[in-house]
């Protein structure tokens, strides 16, 4: 069973959060935001699943599988953490209500679980029962994903959201549904971005926060 904790909270679209993460007695600090998890199992697998990242760059998960969000293909319900797999590491991850999205060390990015709204970025509204890479650049630096969006930063410094936008929360001035990845204006000097539930706030390189 994955536990987890976290030592300071201030929200899904906080700067800076430690998570506690303890798996088979083990525990492990995760620093970044989106390398968390969504939520915890406690008796039996959970309406979400579960998501754990790890320093040596693997991912398990636990939980619902109902719409391939554990990433691990059978859509069997887990109790206990399974791997998802990946031939590269992951640097960065992060999990949704019934989704998640991952940047390997090769700079590729990936997506699964539920798409309803084109949060997996794979220009329609399928599902994916294991990790589907987005487009095929190795550019990616971040990503951080909320309800039913999901916002990436690339090495060019530019930031890329898609999914529901409802809200506005794909930051492309309109409230129409992206499914794939749509960039938030013109800028190149995003630093880091951080999604969540319906909205998202990301840091320029000059230092200033935009929401």
């Amino acid at each position: 069973m994955i536990s987890a904790s976290r030592r300071s909270l201030i929200g899904r679209s906080c700067a800076a959060v430690v998570t506690l993460v303890t798996v088979a007695g083990l525990t492990f600090s995760l620093p970044r935001v989106g390398a968390a998890f969504s939520a915890t199992t406690t008796n039996g697998p959970s309406a979400v699943e579960s998501l754990a990242f790890f320093d040596a760059g693997s991912a398990f998960a636990a939980g619902d599988p109902t719409q391939g969000q554990t990433g691990t293909v059978d859509l069997t319900a887990y109790q206990s953490p399974v791997l998802v797999p990946s031939p590269n590491p992951w640097s960065v991850i992060s999990s949704g209500d019934v989704h998640s999205c991952a940047v390997r060390t090769d700079g590729t990015l990936w997506c699964w679980g539920g798409n309803p709204d084109g949060q997996l970025g794979m220009g329609d509204t399928l599902d994916r029962p294991s990790p589907a890479q987005v487009g095929a650049l190795a550019t990616w630096r971040s990503v951080s994903v909320g309800n039913d969006h999901s916002c990436a930063t690339r090495v060019d410094g530019t930031a890329w959201c898609w999914g529901d936008n409802s809200y506005g929360q794909v930051g492309d001035g309109t409230s129409t549904r992206r499914t794939s990845p749509t960039q938030v204006g013109v800028a190149s000097t995003w630093a880091d971005i951080a999604v969540g539930g319906s909205h998202a706030c990301a840091t320029r390189t000059t230092g200033t926060l935009w929401c």
